[in-house]
């Protein structure tokens, strides 16, 4: 049994959720520090919330829960949002992934969107994750 939080990837709805991953990391990874994601988003609602995890992902699409962030705006228009997530230190195995998902719900934490709202991420949006 994991201690992780996991998530099998494949099964994330992408019409609710977005996911990016790399490619497999043939060496594997270290990754040190406070991971930071920037996202240019459009809202459909004047208030929202987003959830943003890493995973390291296995070769048959179980995810690891890394670390992750919520991100709650309260007025409408475009946001830039720059959300930096608790630092971490964890091995990423040979053959694995990273994977960034956001999503808007997390029965963790209360969020500040409306039923039906959607989201739109733009092309100004990146992760940056410490590597050694």
């Amino acid at each position: 049994v994991s201690r992780y939080p996991l998530a099998w990837l494949p099964a994330v709805d992408r019409s609710r959720a977005a996911v990016w991953q790399t490619g497999l990391l043939s060496g594997g990874a270290a990754v040190r520090g406070i991971p930071h994601v920037h996202l240019t988003v459009t809202p459909g609602a004047s208030t929202g919330t987003v959830v943003a995890y890493l995973y390291d992902v296995d070769l048959l699409g179980t995810g690891r829960l890394v670390t992750h962030a919520p991100y709650t705006w309260l007025s409408g228009g475009r946001q830039v949002i720059d959300l930096a997530l608790p630092a971490t230190a964890w091995n990423v195995p040979a053959g694995h992934r990273l994977a960034l998902v956001l999503d808007t719900e997390d029965p963790l934490y209360l969020d500040a969107n409306p039923p039906g709202a959607a989201i739109a991420v733009s092309g100004s949006s990146w992760v940056d994750v410490p590597l050694r």
